[in-house]
């Protein structure tokens, strides 16, 4: 939806707006470009000399681009209201003197100006929805001296419209016209004030009836009803001003009334829009704020949000068909309402008096969070949360203008409780398509009402599972684990040759060694076929990644395999050309459930599905299919990455890589710990780059059964943890005392050992063998419009309970 329907925090524009605005009496005459009105009833001044009134300029000051050179779309009004062709004008009047601002639309071809309906924003006040009319002026008012404008002019056609040709072309020309100050003496010399009740020229319609100007007073022009002028003559000697405001509906020229409410005195700039006094043909005043062609000011529109904060009211004119024109600023805006009645955007509206309509947002968990958010930018994810660093709900810095915003707690809060499908739950982060993630946090507790008493132990599912029961291989630190490389520290036969490289014979199916001019594995030199011959073959070939001693680590290739054909059926990552290979094509990656995967979809198929017990509610259709990043990519600085270490065949001989006594990390340790990626200015990340990392229901290259998964250690870091060493805290909510898994990788030390993240009894952010047997917290999405029942704050004795649809 175009912003400028969208609503601003803004001075209210209602009846009280108009009074601090005292100013010297001015008469304006112009309602449209180079048209002037004679005023016959001021026929002297001081001097005798007839007044004259100039049409000169006011020097201006526009910004925007006024040309229009595009296709219009069909709409009907209230659609076009709201999507039609938009031309943004800021026009400044330079001039302390108040003059005429004239805005008309030129036509050079395209579409005749009566086929093209527009609406005319001014100062995010929609003032008109009409038809383009003939002389092409959309706007004639007054503007102060040194006022802005702020001027927004939406055009379409109607959806009825036959032709062809949607091209328009032209400008949206503005010009503004002076007006000259007029002192009340001069008015006193036109009309006789001592003969009043005789005078032929003081007539003024105002309020939709008949008034007198019956005198002048401490400058002020003073009037009364026709039907009170000559019964109230002695109140319009002494009048005993009162100072306050009336209820009339053009209030912007009412400075004050008498006490008998008979006599009303004018604000000191009244500017008259035509009429020469006269009986049959009074003066008509504009308003001095709102006027707009001809209309009057007759009720006024209140928009407030959902929590009855006043946002900004419009102002109705006579004659207008009025349009609710304004989208409350939030993603689950549903409409408006006046306590009886809806309203969507662009329904007419008829009033018989002011209305007041109120915002209703759907209340989504979403949204709840979003204005509990608070902004904070200083956070340095490098150091542990705490008081200054970190204890609340905020807004992730860089998301801020994002479609879906990332909201995170962080620190020792407790206001993100949630009951859901039977189950205490945490919320850590939104998602980017507006779902809430949460973590396990034990089972509801008074009842099924409360989070209060819930155990540490009993905050995850388990204290016994491992990540992976396999452990030897670099594959085991996947989610799901793919091709594992038995790995070898059998000494080679002495003499036997290493080569930088090796051939396969798809005849033969034997390997044959390339550079085979050592005898003892080196940076460069890590293939071999245990053979003392370097001209030698073999069907199976050894790949010595890992030096210690007298251990020789290595792993088995076959069938053509070279190291970059194994790394890649490991982990998943290699170049296009490695996964494109013949030998790779066919290779199904993540083909073996890890063990803490299927301990955990094997927990959410029994308590969160309906599969075992038809009856129960199916709880996955709350839950989004949102990525659960396995991050496998290889670490990129540093020593330990994959160019330094022994998995690099290294045949440029290039100094520093291929090294036989360096372990190889993971992406994820290359902003954690000794790197210092984290900080005030970095911060975690949520991007899952690999298609077979980023594990979904809905991704065939990494398939979960069910939406549930574990946090990443970025996120971990995000609620609390430090991002630059191991240091424990005690104070953040995902604190237990116990040790369970995340589901990032942290590296593989080469002499059979793979690593992943957790959380440990300290609350640090720390890394355990794959293979140990430590707590499990899942963690699900809750879909993008889930709702929670009212009354829930988040604290743990009164959860957030998500709203089931009966």
């Amino acid at each position: 939806m175009d912003e400028m329907f969208e609503p601003k925090k803004k001075e209210r524009l209602d009846k009280d707006f108009f009074k601090g605005f005292i100013f010297i009496f001015v008469l304006g005459l112009f309602l449209v470009v180079g048209t002037s009105y004679s005023l016959e009833f001021f026929k002297v001044n001081k001097n005798g000399a007839s007044i004259q009134f100039s049409t000169s300029a006011i020097s201006i000051n526009v910004t925007g681009d006024n040309t229009v050179n595009n296709t219009l779309s069909k709409y009907i009004d209230s659609e076009g209201l709201l999507n039609g062709l938009t031309k943004e004008l800021t026009i400044t009047n330079t001039n302390a003197n108040h003059g005429e601002a004239i805005l008309k639309i030129e036509r050079t071809s395209g579409v005749e100006l009566s086929n093209i309906h527009y609406a005319l924003v001014i100062n995010n006040i929609v003032q008109k929805v009409d038809t383009v009319p003939s002389d092409g002026i959309i706007f004639d008012n007054v503007i102060m001296g040194n006022e802005t404008l702020n001027v927004k002019v939406v055009l379409w056609v109607d959806n009825d419209y036959s032709g062809s040709d949607l091209t328009f072309n032209g400008t949206i020309s503005s010009e503004i016209k002076r007006t000259y100050n007029l002192t009340s003496d001069i008015l006193d010399d036109v009309i006789d004030f001592n003969n009043i009740t005789t005078a032929t020229n003081n007539y003024v319609s105002f309020n939709n009836e008949v008034y007198r100007i019956v005198k002048i007073e401490d400058d002020r022009i003073v009037i009364c009803k026709n039907s009170d002028f000559d019964s109230t003559a002695a109140s319009r000697v002494n009048s005993n001003k009162f100072n306050s405001s009336l209820t009339y509906a053009d209030n912007s020229i009412i400075y004050s009334h008498s006490t008998d409410n008979k006599n009303l005195y004018l604000v000191k700039t009244v500017n008259i829009k035509s009429g020469k006094g006269t009986s049959t043909d009074p003066i008509i005043f504009k308003n001095n704020r709102g006027y707009l062609n001809d209309k009057k000011v007759s009720n006024y529109i209140t928009y407030k949000d959902d929590n009855n904060t006043i946002l900004f009211t419009q102002p109705v004119y006579y004659g207008e068909t009025n349009y609710i024109m304004y989208a409350y600023n939030d993603p689950n805006f549903q409409g408006w309402n006046d306590g009886t009645n809806d309203y969507s955007l662009g329904d007419s509206i008829t009033l018989t008096g002011d209305k007041v309509l109120t915002a209703v947002v759907q209340q989504t968990a979403y949204s709840n969070l979003a204005r509990l958010a608070q902004v904070k930018n200083d956070i340095n994810f490098g150091n542990i949360s705490s008081d200054t660093n970190g204890k609340g709900l905020y807004v992730l810095k860089g998301t801020e203008n994002d479609t879906n915003p990332i909201y995170y707690y962080r620190g020792k809060v407790d206001n993100n409780n949630v009951i859901f499908g039977g189950f205490c739950w945490q919320i850590v982060r939104t998602t980017n398509t507006g779902g809430i993630k949460m973590i396990y946090n034990g089972v509801v507790t008074g009842y099924g009402k409360t989070c209060e008493n819930t155990a540490a132990n009993d905050r995850q599912l388990a204290n016994t599972t491992a990540f992976n029961t396999t452990y030897q291989s670099m594959s085991d630190v996947g989610y799901m684990y793919n091709k594992r490389y038995a790995y070898s520290t059998t000494t080679p036969t002495e003499g036997a040759y290493f080569g930088s490289g090796v051939n396969y014979d798809d005849t033969t199916n034997m390997y044959t060694l390339t550079g085979a001019d050592v005898t003892t594995p080196d940076a460069s030199h890590h293939y071999s076929c245990d053979l003392t011959d370097p001209a030698g073959s073999c069907a199976t070939v050894r790949y010595y990644y890992y030096v210690s001693g007298s251990s020789y680590y290595h792993i088995k290739l076959t069938d053509g395999e070279k190291i970059e054909d194994a790394i890649y059926k490991m982990t998943g990552n290699g170049t296009d050309e490695v996964k494109n290979r013949e030998i790779n094509q066919n290779y199904k990656l993540n083909n073996t459930d890890s063990t803490i995967k299927t301990y955990i979809e094997s927990w959410f198929k029994t308590n969160l599905t309906n599969e075992e017990d038809a009856t129960k509610i199916n709880y996955q259709e709350y839950l989004e299919d949102t990525v659960y990043c396995n991050d496998r990519r290889f670490q990129e600085n540093g020593s330990n990455t994959l160019l330094k270490s022994g998995w690099n065949p290294n045949v440029d001989n290039t100094e520093g890589f291929g090294g036989l006594t360096t372990y190889i990390y993971f992406n994820t340790r290359t902003r954690f710990n000794n790197n210092s990626w984290y900080s005030t200015t970095n911060k975690p990340t949520f991007a899952c780059p690999n298609e077979t990392d980023s594990f979904s229901v809905s991704n065939e290259k990494a398939k979960l059964k069910y939406p549930v998964g574990l946090l990443t250690a970025d996120e971990i870091i995000l609620a609390g943890a430090a991002g630059n060493s191991y240091t424990n805290n005690t104070s953040y909510y995902l604190y237990t005392g116990n040790y369970y898994w995340g589901l990032s990788p942290s590296y593989f030390s080469n002499v059979r050992n793979a690593y992943g993240f957790l959380v440990d009894s300290s609350g640090n952010l720390h890394l355990s063998y794959v293979r140990d047997t430590v707590g499990a917290r899942p963690a699900v999405s809750l879909a993008s419009g889930t709702e929670f029942e009212n009354g829930g704050d988040g604290t743990k004795n009164n959860p957030y309970v998500v709203k089931y649809r009966s």
